[in-house]
This record gives C-alpha cells, sequence and structure tokens, in this order.
C-alpha cells in the first residue's frame, strides 16, 4: 500500500514512503539548524568574540549548511527507494 507508485519524477518512481522520508529528512535537518546555530552562537558569546557584518553572515551560512545535508540525504533515500530495474545515477 505504502510502496505503490504515486508518480514518475525522472528517473525515480515516487511512492508514499519517499514523501515520509523525505519529510522526515527535512524536519531533521530544521532541528539540526537550531542546534547547530544554537551552539555556535553560544561558542560566539562565551568566547567574547564581536562578529560584525561579514562574519555573522559566515556563522548563519554554516548553520545553513545542515540543509545541504538534508538534501544530499534526500537524493539518497529517493535513490535507494526506487525501482529495482533503476540504474544508478552515476
Amino acid at each position: 500500500m505504502l510502496s505503490t507508485t504515486l508518480f514518475s519524477l525522472g528517473p525515480f518512481k515516487i511512492c508514499l514512503w519517499n514523501l515520509v522520508f523525505l519529510a522526515l529528512i527535512f524536519f531533521i535537518a530544521a532541528i539540526l539548524k537550531r542546534i547547530v546555530h544554537r551552539f555556535l552562537k553560544k561558542y560566539v558569546e562565551t568566547a567574547n568574540i564581536n562578529m560584525e557584518g561579514r562574519r555573522v553572515a559566515w556563522l548563519k551560512l554554516i548553520s545553513q549548511s545542515v540543509y545541504l545535508l538534508g538534501i544530499y540525504l534526500a537524493f539518497l533515500s529517493l535513490k535507494l527507494s526506487g525501482s529495482k530495474n533503476q540504474k544508478p545515477l552515476s
């Protein structure tokens, strides 16, 4: 029931499990982003580092990089749970 193909997206056959995994991956990525940002902010405050301009942007960029990991894991989950006849992307 959950593994029935809902639609195809390029070489991927999307089923309900894929959508559940994608939602779970991005939910976990959002939580990890908050944790990383909190940790970095706490580190900066305890080290008494004055941050201005570009350094604040770098701090935000590092905390946002968790989403890149989430996107990478999302593509891996699509690749792993695709059809058995499907060829790998690489």
